[in-house]
């Protein structure tokens, strides 16, 4: 069970947060995505929404211009914009790979401490 007041840092690599770019065309509206099928995102926008009532120290996303799930990382950073909420955005060349994501951790380390 996630519990997003859990976590003051949060820094997803290339990750995937809400439903696909052609879910978000289909649905025409980024908060009706809430109510998507799939339960992996069901409530996805509404943990987002917890994650940030606690405030945290870090939100930091990281995606390679090239990665298959840039246009996604791209949608989530306009939710959190429209929300209000304070991230940063780390775009890098390349695409999903290893190599991209350490890079990403040599970067993050230091905003942990």
């Amino acid at each position: 069970h996630y519990m997003p007041y859990k976590f003051d840092y949060v820094a997803p690599f290339s990750g995937l947060f809400i439903p696909r770019e052609e879910d978000v065309a289909r649905t025409r509206n980024i908060e009706s995505l809430s109510d998507y099928s799939s339960p992996v995102y069901r409530t996805a926008l509404a943990q987002i929404d917890e994650q940030f009532r606690h405030a945290p120290h870090l939100f930091w996303i990281a995606c390679g211009e090239k990665d298959f799930l840039y246009k996604d990382n791209i949608a989530l950073c306009l939710y959190l914009e429209q929300k209000g909420y304070p991230f940063i955005f780390h775009q890098s060349e390349g695409g999903h790979s290893w190599k991209n994501w350490q890079d990403y951790l040599t970067q993050l380390l230091p905003m942990l401490f």
